[in-house]
């Protein structure tokens, strides 16, 4: 879907296509996680964002740690235990 919005539309921004991976780390983690990443933690948590900085890192894909926790949390079903 990503390589589809950049070969119909020169307009995807760099920020707006970053954006779009970043929530889609953050849905696979999420769909995908098998217990390796205890989301209920607040270690379990940090252990999964640095898990998807260092993904998006080997990718190209300049994140910061800080808002990608935000955005993880954000879409966590209790998100507002962590903080």
């Amino acid at each position: 879907m990503l390589k589809e919005n950049l070969d119909t539309a020169n307009t995807v921004t760099k920020e707006k296509f970053t954006a779009e991976i970043v929530e889609d780390t953050i849905r696979n983690l999420l769909e995908e996680n098998d217990g390796t990443f205890d989301l209920s933690t607040s270690k379990g948590i940090q252990f999964a964002v640095d898990y998807m900085v260092d993904y998006l890192v080997i990718n190209k894909i300049e994140v910061e740690s800080n808002e990608l926790k935000a955005e993880l949390i954000r879409h966590l079903p209790m998100n507002k235990s962590h903080s």
